[in-house]
Order: structure tokens, then C-alpha cells, then sequence
């Protein structure tokens, strides 16, 4: 009688490992199950920054591309165009300061450190 109870357990088990996860359902996760799933999210988030931080452009980068919107807005006649400029530079702007504060915060991370003088 027990042997047939734990057949059947081991035959369930089986099945829910065999039956893909359909969207709104949920499956109880081992311990194992959950510390892989962990490190496949921080694994992610990783690469995600990873790729974020390769195509940030260097400030210098930025700094140029804005000179360039301000000289084409300048001259500009269509209002269209001349919109579609200032948005560009809006962006530019944003992702500058973005940077800069990024930078900031890394100074004041080595500062604490006592890693710079």
C-alpha cells in the first residue's frame, strides 16, 4: 500500500516536470529550483547592464552630436524639422546628465573607499 502511494507520487512528480508551464499557472519551485532561477535573473540583469553601458556614447560623443543639432536648428525654416531637432537634443541632454551623475556617484563610491585623495 505504501509503495503504490509513493509510485504514485513519483508518477505525478514526473508529470508536472513533463507538463510545460502554461502563462497564469504556478508550480511549486524546489530549493534547488529557485537558487537557478535566481541566478538566471541576476545573470540577466548583468548582461542587461553590461549592454547598457556599451552603447552609452562617451559624453564627448554627446557633447559634439548637440553642437551639431544646434548649428542645423538654427538654420532651420521648418518648424516640422526644427521640433524634431529640439526633441533630439532633449534626449541628448537627458542621457548627458544621466552620465555625469553616474560619474558623480563613482567618485563619491572611491571617496568613501579612500581610494582617492
Amino acid at each position: 500500500m505504501i509503495e503504490e502511494k509513493e509510485k504514485m507520487i513519483e508518477e505525478k512528480e514526473k508529470e508536472e516536470k513533463e507538463i510545460p508551464k502554461k502563462p497564469g499557472t504556478r508550480r511549486k519551485r524546489t530549493a534547488q529550483g529557485k537558487k537557478e532561477a535566481e541566478k538566471r535573473e541576476v545573470d540577466q540583469k548583468e548582461a542587461e547592464k553590461g549592454k547598457k553601458e556599451e552603447e552609452r556614447p562617451e559624453l564627448s560623443e554627446i557633447f559634439s552630436e548637440l553642437d551639431s543639432l544646434l548649428e542645423r536648428l538654427e538654420g532651420e525654416e521648418s518648424l516640422e524639422k526644427s521640433f524634431s531637432l529640439y526633441e533630439r537634443g532633449v534626449r541628448l541632454i537627458r542621457e548627458a546628465a544621466g552620465s555625469i551623475d553616474r560619474i558623480e556617484k563613482e567618485v563619491k563610491v572611491l571617496d568613501e573607499d579612500g581610494i582617492l585623495p
